[in-house]
């Protein structure tokens, strides 16, 4: 893109593949774990709501306390700055609850004025107290996505959870099957 923006001929360029690996993801027994080690109040409501809703950190650390429902619903600004409403249960809602119960001062934000790296400091550090050698925040969000699935929600209504304007997005990352996938659903070869 950029050479053709310099007015460069790009016809002789070859282009390199680009390949997507499966999303990493916790199962729901890592999920509480990690929950379990969480020291800070507020590290566990970041757990949960990120889980529960599937947002990503930033949406979350974004969140302003005029922008809870508590019906079960947060507005958080998504990628691209669209502003959205993130589904949360009554499960998530409840660490909501606690946080905001012992949560002092009167910052207009959820979390003050937390960073992305505190936060990802005190998550990571949880994490390695859960065993969980692979970790990052976004695992959350696929965790989420893929335990939907697994409990038979549609790729569209996975896609609305996590605020993609077009659930073809969610199929197309969500849906590329591991080999440990493909040999639990396609049927063995089984000829003379």
């Amino acid at each position: 893109r950029y050479l053709k923006f310099q007015g460069i001929a790009t016809n002789r360029l070859e282009r390199m593949p680009v390949t997507l690996k499966a999303p990493e993801y916790l199962s729901k027994k890592e999920i509480s774990a990690l929950m379990a080690a969480c020291t800070a109040v507020s590290s566990r409501t970041m757990v949960a709501l990120l889980y529960d809703s599937g947002a990503r950190i930033g949406e979350i650390l974004g969140l302003e306390v005029k922008g809870i429902n508590w019906n079960g619903a947060l507005q958080v600004v998504r990628k691209g700055g669209r502003q959205d409403w993130a589904n949360v249960s009554e499960w998530g809602m409840r660490y909501l609850a606690e946080w905001m119960d012992i949560r002092t001062g009167n910052h207009p934000k959820v979390f003050g004025d937390r960073t992305y790296n505190e936060m990802y400091r005190l998550l990571k550090a949880a994490a390695k107290k859960a065993e969980l050698p692979q970790f990052h925040p976004h695992m959350l969000r696929h965790s989420r996505a893929v335990h939907l699935r697994q409990d038979g929600v549609s790729w569209e209504e996975i896609g609305y959870q996590l605020g993609h304007d077009n659930p073809s997005i969610t199929v197309k990352y969500y849906t590329r099957p591991d080999t440990f996938d493909l040999k639990q659903v396609i049927p063995a070869v089984n000829l003379p």
